[in-house]
């Protein structure tokens, strides 16, 4: 009976006696004598209320439940958990990854692509905005990764994305993507940005950590862009983080975000001083000391080390 409305019925009612019974959960209060009219009317009112109030408790479950289904398919675009361990096996490289939707639909989207025996890719997009668009896009988008493979470069990569991006997403929105592809034979690591956050790498044994520059237009802006393959070197032990912007915009315990000139430092402290590794784990550890499980963004990151 919690949403059963209560009408009281009084002889008296000083303006006193009414708030009282206001107060303790009375939805109505008509004096006596009764008005049979009015009484029916009010009777009336109160239950279309209560029936509106269900009707929109019912669209609300449908809805979360609708959105759960949708967060769930996202989740599902993600690399399977065998295609990961085949990777790791294939090319001796230990892959993390954590991928924590916000309440709403979002667009982000990790994955990985292998090319060849020495060569494999790591990408991490980011659509703009959030709801039912960001998730379609993502969807869209993911059809086309599919259907695509780096042949050149990751410049060109992202180029080809760019050109096949813009006839399908809305104008005002872009995704912004980093392309970062592995050689184990050559011991580099090549990337490209389209306005996403920079790489960093770490290299085991040293103090030396390196935050990624570089720049580019975020995918679905203009057509004809064109992107810069940056290399650096990528030999044993060294690890690749890569990060969705929620990582350093979202606003910790202290009131402070990280900040994207911040993530050097944190990194840095995340480091396990006993293993001399950087692991997704000790960066979550991190992450989570000053931040709430609930995030208003979605929240990806992506740690690839070589054995």
């Amino acid at each position: 009976y919690d949403e059963l409305p209560i009408i009281m019925e009084t002889g008296r009612g000083t303006p006193d006696e009414i708030k009282k019974l206001l107060s303790i959960g009375a939805n109505n209060i008509i004096r006596k004598p009764i008005d049979s009219d009015l009484l029916i009317s009010r009777v009336c009112l109160h239950l279309e209320n209560v029936m509106l109030l269900r009707g929109l408790r019912d669209y609300r479950n449908r809805l979360e439940q609708e959105l759960k289904a949708a967060r769930d398919m996202q989740e599902k675009l993600l690399p399977l958990a065998e295609d990961v361990a085949k990777a790791e096996g294939r090319f001796k490289i230990a892959i993390g990854a954590h991928y924590q939707p916000s309440t709403e639909l979002g667009g982000d989207l990790w994955g990985m692509q292998i090319i060849d025996d020495n060569r494999i890719g790591f990408y991490l997009v980011d659509f703009s905005g959030h709801g039912v668009g960001a998730s379609i896009n993502t969807f869209r988008l993911h059809t086309i990764l599919k259907q695509l493979s780096v042949t050149a470069s990751p410049a060109q990569y992202l180029q080809i994305l760019n050109s096949k991006v813009d006839n399908f997403i809305e104008r005002g929105h872009y995704a912004t993507m980093v392309y970062a592809l592995v050689d184990i034979e050559k011991n580099t690591l090549t990337y490209s940005i389209a306005g996403a956050p920079p790489p960093l790498v770490y290299y085991k044994g040293t103090d030396q950590l390196s935050v990624g520059s570089g720049s580019g237009m975020p995918l679905g802006i203009m057509r004809n862009m064109e992107y810069e393959d940056i290399e650096v070197s990528f030999p044993a032990d060294a690890s690749l983080f890569l990060y969705s912007d929620a990582f350093y915009e979202n606003q910790q315990i202290n009131g402070d975000a990280i900040g994207l000139q911040g993530v050097d430092d944190f990194v840095r402290n995340s480091i396990n001083v006993n293993s001399n590794k950087l692991t997704l784990d000790s960066i979550l550890d991190g992450f989570f000391k000053c931040q709430s499980d609930s995030i208003e963004d979605d929240l990806t990151l992506v740690v690839a080390s070589r054995a």
